[in-house]
């Protein structure tokens, strides 16, 4: 789940496990780089974020596939969904005018899903999917294009594991559940996804099957795609 925007805008990794570097790394840095300095953050107070784009009908229509809780063009949430954790994308979020999506979607189901790229097809809207926000490549920056808006779609509400047969070792899940909490729910069956990509603790299992996740800690059981039986797709 997306959280807060001083979450979104936070260096890499878990804030509650920081990691410091030894004398030796800081004396090796100060003497070619010169000494560490810390660049005062950028007060959300300070940041515009456009309106939304979209019209009351066309909010409407997506209201009408998502339900009334299903669709956002809350000012801080589309922030919270503009860009990933690359250098570009933080810079650009801690700047006075990112780009931001004209609305976040968050389907419950497979149907709402479908629906949804159904209705932003007829609407010429753009659709960019988002898990963790973990892409270091600009794979979730919110570009309209030629449409006439762009939709960030937030899986957090299909986050369920769906099913976990022991027999065949394989686990169901929603697109937006995230390698920790799937590990805690196996690991009380004495079981492990045994993936861990740098991106863990914020990245979600859509997320790794979607890019064909790798990582440091994935050599033992191998990359995200080799783990996949089966995939149920929506497409335009």
């Amino acid at each position: 789940m997306i959280g807060s925007y001083d979450e979104v805008t936070a260096r890499w990794g878990n804030p509650d496990k920081p990691v410091t570097l030894s004398d030796g790394a800081i004396s090796f840095l100060t003497d070619r780089v010169g000494p560490p300095r810390r660049t005062p953050a950028v007060s959300r107070l300070d940041i515009v974020v456009a309106p939304t784009e979209l019209d009351d009908q066309t909010r409407a229509q997506l209201i009408s596939v998502l339900g009334p809780d299903g669709l956002s063009v809350d000012a801080d949430t589309r922030l919270a969904h503009s860009g990933g954790f690359s250098y570009l994308d933080l810079v650009e979020r801690r700047g006075k005018s990112p780009s931001v999506p004209d609305a976040v979607a968050f389907p419950a189901s497979h149907e709402q899903v479908q629906d949804l790229i159904g209705t932003c097809v007829q609407l010429n809207l753009a659709i960019v999917p988002f898990g963790g926000g973990t892409s270091v490549v600009g794979g979730v920056r919110p570009e309209r294009g030629p449409h006439a808006g762009v939709i960030a779609v937030s899986f957090d509400n299909m986050a369920d594991v769906i099913g976990i047969d022991d027999v065949d070792m394989t686990v169901t899940v929603g697109p937006g559940i995230t390698g920790p909490t799937l590990e805690r729910l196996l690991g009380v069956r004495g079981l492990t996804l045994g993936h861990f990509p740098q991106s863990w603790e914020r990245a979600t299992i859509g997320g790794y099957v979607a890019t064909r996740s790798s990582g440091q800690a994935s050599a033992g059981y191998g990359r995200s795609d080799e783990m996949v039986e089966r995939l149920r797709v929506a497409t335009p």
